[in-house]
């Protein structure tokens, strides 16, 4: 189940857990408000105040990542901090793997949009 909507910018919190193999993107997201990374409002999440000019651009729903925050999130991930599915296999996506999914995300989704 993914959370993207149409026109989501290729470097939003979103779609890098989108193409994360095995993450579980709900309960992912609801650890990091749990956590104070992210707070919980109506129809989604926005960035903690505590936390939203290092990690996040600007304070908005769409959880655009800082290269920091890209940095952390991945750190995360393979470092099994985040949610993973039940029927995860067990591998991590590569960060060179990642970063061409959001490349082709970005090329395919996003035409004549920078971001």
């Amino acid at each position: 189940m993914s959370y993207i909507k149409p026109n989501t910018p290729a470097n939003s919190l979103l779609v890098a857990m989108m193409f994360m193999n095995g993450l579980d993107e709900r309960l992912t997201l609801e650890d990091l408000a749990d956590g104070r990374l992210l707070k919980k409002v109506r129809g989604g999440y926005k960035p903690h105040v505590q936390v939203k000019d290092f990690f996040f651009k600007g304070s908005d729903r769409r959880l655009i990542l800082t290269r920091d925050g890209a940095e952390y999130i991945y750190n995360q991930y393979v470092n099994s901090q985040l949610v993973m599915r039940a029927d995860w296999d067990g591998s991590f996506t590569s960060k060179s793997e990642l970063k061409q999914k959001i490349a082709d995300y970005k090329r395919v989704n996003l035409r004549g949009e920078h971001g």
